[in-house]
């Protein structure tokens, strides 16, 4: 009934703004029975007319389903809930009204359902393709697979790459059909596609919609500045581009088809941006050109292995006053410039730190150079240079052009191995705690995995495991990054999971509003966050 009466005012108020309405006080004269009948036949005629459309989507349809899966899965987590603090009724303790109520006490081993979709890419060896965060950190045993025609399948092995956000899973190969990934020809605006999965649980759903755009990339913009759109910020090394549509995805697509209207694979359904966490016709998708060479290398080698130059960068026209200060610790952008002899305007990427040993390093490589190119492909954007040097083979000598100090030069740099996403990260698990509130979770920094992550084995901190994507941490400048070493909270030295929750716990009762992380970020770069507390 509420809806029906929003539905009645928006429409008063449309109707309102349009000027003033001449009511006719004559009703409208209904049609002959002639003039019925000609519009019954028009209607008919237009109707064979769109017969081949409307054939089209549903021969496509019946095509594509057999291949396509829902994903339920079960996983273990380790949750510390957030502190709980005086509220007014009814959320006041009962027992002492008025009066601070403690923190809970980690609750381990909570099981904690998932949900998913995939589709067929090889029958012969049983490999299912999905997003990795629909199965990672996932055992096998723990991921079942429902195909249309109610089989049920449970995984025998899981591959992913958090990079794309791309995962194969390997099933009993019995039965199966497989869905082929649709070629490079350049996806265009306005293009029809299909997407299939199991949205909220109803498997098999279908949506049809456009290609809203075949990019993420310079069309996100953020206090007026073109950027580039990440749904990971808390990976350095993420390799993100995704196709906008229209088509309805809701939670539960993951992983699902987006198909062309000849049945073909153009993208993997990812994620959406809405504010009521249902569709509001902002759907992305790994495309193709990204996900279909991470598929055929996970299947070949069981990881995908991508190229590291050991450098930090950024964009000349993103160098503001703060970035001055947060990536080269001057104190305004006309310092950065004058310095290194750069416009605001000039294309490429600024060199902020070189990591010591790497191969920038050792290809003299220096803070301030400005990247043009790599390997003879220019490289004008961060995207575009991470993309190039990731699809570099690791001990592979390259080319590098670059602007120092105003003059161009060339250097040659062997290409390292990138840190793999999954065996040299922190991952959530022993020992970890995730705070909702402040969106990231953190755990023990063992002597073993800081030597994993080529830190210092006797580097005492937390470790940074995981940053949500809308989160305080994620939106902290800079942004607080997975993999970070948290070293002190307000000057407070912070040695384990205890002292960082007793820090925050007590910069709360404090009333602060915000904390300062001192972070160590790879093997020399410390950097001072500002972290908002949420109220």
């Amino acid at each position: 009934m509420k809806s029906t009466r929003l539905a009645t005012v928006l429409g008063a108020l449309l109707l309102a703004a349009s000027g003033p309405l001449c009511w006719s006080a004559e009703p409208a004269e209904a049609p002959s029975e002639k003039e019925r009948q000609a519009l019954a036949n028009e209607v008919e005629q237009l109707r064979g007319q769109a017969r081949p459309f409307t054939d089209l989507f549903v021969k496509t349809i019946e095509l594509a389903l057999p291949s396509v899966v829902s994903i339920t899965t079960t996983r273990t987590v380790r949750v510390e809930t957030s502190p709980e603090w005086p509220m007014p009724f009814p959320f006041e303790n009962p027992s002492e009204p008025n009066a601070p109520r403690r923190p809970r006490q980690r609750e381990r081993g909570e099981s904690v359902a998932g949900l998913g979709s995939g589709f067929v890419v090889d029958a012969v060896n049983g490999y299912v393709v999905t997003n990795a965060h629909v199965v990672r950190d996932v055992k096998p045993g723990h991921i079942k697979l429902t195909f249309q025609d109610g089989r049920e399948v449970t995984a025998q092995k899981v591959l992913v790459d958090p990079r794309t956000d791309v995962a194969v899973i390997q099933i009993p190969a019995d039965h199966l059909v497989a869905l082929q990934w649709a070629g490079p020809e350049e996806i265009k605006r306005g293009q029809w596609v299909i997407a299939i999965g199991s949205p909220m649980g109803f498997g098999g759903s279908v949506t049809a919609g456009i290609i809203s755009a075949p990019s993420t990339r310079h069309r996100y913009f953020d206090n007026g500045q073109p950027g580039a759109f990440t749904a990971n910020p808390g990976d350095p090394y993420a390799v993100e581009d995704y196709i906008q549509t229209d088509a309805a995805i809701n939670l539960g697509n993951s992983g699902g088809p987006l198909l062309s209207l000849d049945g073909k694979v153009i993208g993997i359904n990812t994620l959406i941006v809405s504010a009521t966490f249902s569709s509001a016709g902002l759907g992305f998708a790994v495309p193709q050109r990204l996900a279909q060479p991470v598929v055929e290398k996970l299947i070949q080698n069981g990881r995908v292995v991508r190229g590291h130059l050991g450098v930090g960068i950024i964009e000349p026209s993103k160098i503001d006053d703060a970035a001055a200060w947060d990536y080269f610790r001057m104190r305004n952008a006309d310092e950065v410039f004058n310095k290194y002899h750069l416009r605001k305007d000039d294309r490429g990427c600024v060199v902020e730190e070189v990591m010591s040993g790497g191969p920038a390093d050792k290809a003299g490589i220096e803070e301030g150079d400005l990247i043009r190119a790599v390997g003879g492909t220019p490289t004008l954007d961060v995207d575009r240079l991470r993309e190039v040097v990731a699809a570099t083979p690791p001990g592979a000598e390259v080319e590098i052009s670059l602007v120092r100090a105003g003059r161009e030069q060339k250097v040659k740099a062997t290409v390292g191995e990138q840190p793999s996403g999954e065996r040299n990260s922190a991952e959530e698990g022993a020992e970890s705690s995730t705070s909702e509130d402040l969106g990231l979770s953190i755990r023990e920094l063992t002597p073993e995995l800081a030597d994993a992550l080529d830190y210092a084995e006797d580097l005492k901190g937390v470790i940074v495991a995981g940053v949500a994507a809308d989160g305080p941490a994620a939106k902290a400048r800079p942004p607080v990054q997975r993999n970070d070493v948290i070293l002190e909270v307000n000057g407070a030295p912070v040695k384990s999971i205890e002292d960082f929750d007793a820090a925050i716990q007590k910069a709360r009762s404090q009333k602060k509003e915000n904390v300062a992380l001192s972070v160590q970020r790879g093997e020399k770069k410390q950097l001072m966050i500002a972290l908002k507390l949420p109220k």
